[in-house]
């Protein structure tokens, strides 16, 4: 399991979100909404294809990366996949998952692959 990252300073500064949710877009604008009404935080990056997704996060250099696990089809080794690639992106970010799809097998799927949350 990959050990949690380090929580981002407390500088004073808003936190930087990153928003990775490719398949539903009405989630990605409800998490969009709730971020952007929160002074302590800020929209880096609202992702919504998975074009250069991996460089658009590194550019971003977000705090929290809000993602999806991976598509529609990704299921084990696919999420474990996407996981990573986005853990290796922004391997300083907290990473957290959502996904209303998926049940226990991928909470501790994408867990064990780097996620810091689900």
């Amino acid at each position: 399991m990959t050990e949690p990252t380090t929580p981002p300073a407390d500088d004073g500064r808003p936190l930087g979100v990153a928003l990775a949710i490719l398949d539903f877009p009405a989630l990605r604008t409800a998490y969009r909404s709730v971020v952007e009404v929160q002074p302590d935080l800020r929209v880096v990056a609202d992702v919504d294809d998975g074009a250069d997704l991996s460089a658009r996060l590194a550019a971003a250099a977000p705090d929290v990366v809000i993602a999806e696990c991976g598509g529609a089809a990704a299921t084990g080794c696919a999420a474990i996949t996407a996981v990573e690639e986005l853990r290796a992106a922004v391997p300083a970010s907290r990473l957290l998952v959502v996904d209303c799809r998926c049940g226990g097998e991928q909470f501790a799927t994408v867990m064990k692959a780097g996620a810091d949350g689900f």
